[in-house]
């Protein structure tokens, strides 16, 4: 009976494989036991350092890593390969960044937030987790010399004219800019189109979030000149 009784990290793992399978996406067990390590080490942090209002172990999974992972083959599929250059812009605990890194270890992910306590805690996670290729920087996003990336993406971090007109700098001349959105999709994108912003809609994707009941984007910009 019990060799039946699971170690809390194993149902992690479980959950994580499933959710993988049903987003279609490859998985390893070096991943599994990573993104583990991510969320006992989130759980763990939040109870002193409040780095997210999420504090169960399902609730993490569904609205953090779940939402997160329901980007990657987007990603994958704007990029064209597994090798590019992504920021990832008022991070937090390192979301949607760290998970990126974690599935694209041939990729330079960096992660930036203007609260030194999380960035400290994606330091921490990401050498505890092996991730090598996942940086952070603690700065105002504005602030900081154009990084020439690939993609500049956020997660709940402003409206898509905001985002743009303070994150936009950092994406290269022919990349692309991308926000992880749940409602008001199509007023934020009526803001931007009279806004006067060089940024245009490339492409509105849905996501499909396992266990998540509630409606999910994913907003692609790209610079006016290159729409044509």
């Amino acid at each position: 009976m019990s060799s039946t009784i699971k170690h809390p990290g194993e149902d992690i793992e479980d959950q994580v494989a499933e959710a993988a399978s049903i987003l279609g996406l490859d998985v390893s067990r070096e991943t599994l036991a990573a993104v583990r390590v991510y969320v006992e080490q989130l759980l763990k942090w939040n109870k002193t350092y409040n780095l997210t209002a999420i504090r169960n172990q399902e609730d993490v999974l569904v609205n953090h890593i779940f939402d997160c992972m329901s980007v990657l083959k987007n990603i994958r599929e704007k990029t064209g390969n597994n090798k590019f250059k992504l920021v990832d812009v008022g991070s937090g605990a390192g979301l949607p960044g760290v998970i990126i890194g974690l599935w694209f270890p041939e990729s330079q992910v960096i992660c930036i937030d203007s609260v030194e306590k999380k960035v400290s805690f994606i330091r921490h996670v990401t050498a505890r987790m092996g991730c090598k290729n996942v940086s952070s920087k603690h700065a105002r996003v504005e602030l900081i010399p154009p990084l020439e990336a690939d993609v500049v993406i956020s997660r709940a971090f402003a409206s898509l004219s905001l985002f743009t007109s303070l994150a936009g700098k950092h994406c290269k001349t022919d990349g692309r800019v991308a926000s992880m959105k749940a409602a008001q999709v199509k007023e934020d994108l009526a803001e931007l189109e009279t806004s006067g912003s060089e940024w245009c809609l490339d492409e509105l994707q849905d996501l499909k979030v396992p266990k998540m009941m509630a409606k999910r984007y994913l907003v692609w910009l790209q610079r006016k000149g290159n729409n044509g």
